[in-house]
Formats: C-alpha cells, sequence, structure tokens
C-alpha cells in the first residue's frame, strides 16, 4: 500500500514538474525571440549611428582639405604681394 501510493505521487511530482519544465521552456524561447527582434532593431539604428559618424567625419576631413588647400592660396599670394612691395620699396629707395 506504501509502495502504491509512493509510485502514485511520485508520477504525480513527475507530471507537475514536466508540466513546469515546458512551461519554463516555453517562457525561455519567447524570451529569447523577443531578444533577438530587439538586438535586430538594435543593430539597425547602431549601423544608421555609425554611417552617420563616419560620414562626419568625411564632412570634417574634406573641410580641412579646403582649408589646406586655401592655406597654401593665401601663403603664395601673400609671398607675391610681400615680393612686389619689397620691388617697389626698392624702385623708391633708389
Amino acid at each position: 500500500m506504501t509502495n502504491e501510493t509512493m509510485t502514485k505521487e511520485v508520477t504525480r511530482i513527475e507530471k507537475v514538474m514536466s508540466t513546469l519544465e515546458q512551461f519554463a521552456k516555453h517562457q525561455v524561447n519567447d524570451l529569447q525571440q523577443q531578444l533577438n527582434n530587439t538586438n535586430s532593431d538594435t543593430q539597425k539604428w547602431q549601423v544608421n549611428f555609425e554611417d552617420l559618424q563616419a560620414r562626419k567625419i568625411l564632412e570634417i576631413h574634406q573641410a580641412i582639405k579646403v582649408l589646406n588647400q586655401n592655406f597654401v592660396f593665401v601663403q603664395k599670394d601673400s609671398k607675391d604681394k610681400f615680393d612686389i612691395l619689397s620691388d617697389q620699396q626698392r624702385q623708391n629707395t633708389d
């Protein structure tokens, strides 16, 4: 009698445990799916953000190139003006 009762109780506990285990697996699968969906959305935004940062860096690089080119022109113009003024000064002193 005791053995039968113990067997029934063990069987009942095993059924309850298997049901809880299936429920936990189902919840874990749902959470994994939600996490994957969130990660895919986040990656989309992350790529856009990184592209935006890359574009900003390229714009800054282009602006620095233009500034360097303009500086060379200004430096050349200043030298030419200095040469012209120094020639005029020599002519005036002669």
